[in-house]
Parts: structure tokens; C-alpha cells; sequence
């Protein structure tokens, strides 16, 4: 139940608590959280070169858009 680039620790024993286990999640995503947001809505993605996003942020009371440009692109729909 480990991601290959990142192992378990060894004090964990086979049938790990839920604690444990969104620990270990926590740690792997730590690298990568200043580039994740939340409640956000994309409205458009398309390729230009880069890619355009155009992303509404739904905390905003006058739900204005924005347009970015990356390199590449996830996008993770979860609740």
C-alpha cells in the first residue's frame, strides 16, 4: 500500500491505523501542496503553447475569473 518512491516506515505495523495511514499521505504530498489549491472551479483548459487555464475562485464574492499559463496540468476532482 506504498507509492514506489516512498516507503512505509518500518514502525508501522502490516494493518496500520487510519492515523497512520493519512500520515503517510500527508508526508507524500507535502513536496508538491505549494502548487494545490482548493475551491477552485476551472472553466476552461486548453493547449496555446502552454497550457491556458481560466479558473474561477469560489471564495471570491464577485467570482472573477483568471487566466494562467503552465507547463503542464493536473486537475483532481475529490471531497
Amino acid at each position: 500500500m506504498t507509492f514506489e518512491e516512498k516507503a512505509f516506515p518500518a514502525s508501522i505495523p502490516d494493518f496500520p491505523f487510519r492515523t497512520q495511514i493519512r500520515q503517510y499521505l500527508a508526508e507524500y504530498g507535502e513536496e508538491i501542496s505549494p502548487f494545490v489549491e482548493f475551491e477552485k472551479e476551472v472553466i476552461n483548459v486548453e493547449k496555446q503553447g502552454k497550457w491556458r487555464i481560466t479558473i474561477r475562485d469560489l471564495k471570491d464574492p464577485k467570482r472573477k475569473t483568471r487566466v494562467e499559463q503552465f507547463d503542464a496540468v493536473a486537475i483532481a476532482a475529490g471531497i
